[in-house]
């Protein structure tokens, strides 16, 4: 896999969703956290992970850079809310299709 491939993963493909996921399992103070914070947590820590990832494509130039500020908002705002709702389904997958 080519770091572009790997980058876009991260931020449309679900891959931040997925390193989420398991970055609030395997961190003891995350994983000590009560269920609604917990949750809340996923959604920043997905949505920054994701951001984060667009902000490296952008700055290698795979991704062109906005140009006005709504083009940022509206940027930013799509990739991580697209971030945190699949770290939401993936939870349900994991641990509430149990029920």
């Amino acid at each position: 896999m080519e770091l572009k491939e790997l980058l876009t993963w991260v931020v449309s493909g679900g891959g931040a969703a997925i390193v989420a996921y398991l970055l609030i399992e395997e961190i003891p103070a995350l994983a000590a956290l009560n269920p609604e914070p917990k949750r809340y947590v996923a959604f920043a820590l997905s949505a920054a992970l994701a951001i984060g990832a667009w902000f490296a494509m952008a700055g290698m130039l795979y991704e062109p850079w906005p140009l006005t500020v709504y083009e940022w908002i509206e940027k930013l705002v799509f990739i991580g809310t697209s971030a945190f709702a699949l770290s939401q389904i993936i939870h349900a997958k994991a641990k509430l299709s149990k029920f």
